[in-house]
């Protein structure tokens, strides 16, 4: 009988109070993000452009996940590191057929991407992380149908490189999904096997692709003709 008679409109203030109360225990036993779930209905919810990401929670599908492709944007995630041999993913999507990912390799940043299984882009940092809390970043820029990656530290550049050929379409077409602090499918890179959980405190990390690019003639023309 309780739920037969809607009181929001007669106590606003109880509703406010029990909306917080359930975001915060959803956070507390691991229920966010609520659409790290799989399927046609995920596929026709909207897709936000920047998200938090919550570390070894489900992977995102691609359909809801922030649209990297052919879009500028930056990867960031704070973390604390123990032990300078430090190892395994941060943020990464896709799977050996194509996606990116940013990981860390015997404590040395990394940042992977992967041109349809056929051509793969690395870009590291040539020493590893001192132990401590740090801010890692990889903020990649779209130019001329290319993709310029910039690898940073506490605001410090460590590595730089191009990504001479860009996905347009899809990562995946075997439901891989965008995990945080491990991967649940096959590696973007050969420099290690999923899951590959990472061995650092993940505090936060945070994709951010609001800032899109200008695609590049190219770049459309092979999307439309994949989309066929």
């Amino acid at each position: 009988a309780s739920e037969c008679n809607d009181l929001a409109e007669q106590f606003p203030e109880k509703l406010a109070e029990m909306q917080e109360l359930w975001w915060v225990e959803a956070e507390r036993h691991g229920a966010l993000p609520l659409q790290g779930f799989r399927g046609a209905i995920g596929a026709r919810l909207p897709k936000l452009q920047r998200r938090g990401l919550r570390p070894f929670a489900l992977g995102l599908p691609e359909s809801t996940a922030p649209d990297t492709k052919l879009a500028n944007h930056v990867i960031d995630v704070e973390l604390v590191v123990a032990d300078p041999e430090t190892e395994g993913v941060l943020v990464a999507q896709g799977g050996r057929f194509g996606g990116y990912s940013l990981y860390l390799l015997t404590g040395r940043l990394h940042y992977t991407y992967n041109f349809f299984g056929t051509e793969l882009t690395d870009v590291a940092m040539t020493a590893p992380l001192a132990p401590g809390q740090h801010l890692v970043r990889a903020d990649c820029v779209i130019r001329a149908g290319q993709m310029e990656v910039r690898l940073l530290v506490d605001g410090v550049e460590v590595a730089s490189g191009v990504v001479p050929r860009l996905v347009p379409l899809r990562f995946s077409l075997a439901g891989e999904n965008l995990c945080c602090g491990y991967y649940d499918a096959t590696a973007v890179s050969p420099n290690y096997s999923a899951p590959f959980r990472c061995s650092a405190q993940i505090l936060s990390a945070v994709i951010d692709a609001t800032g899109a690019a200008e695609p590049h003639d190219e770049d459309l023309i092979r999307k439309h003709l994949m989309s066929q």
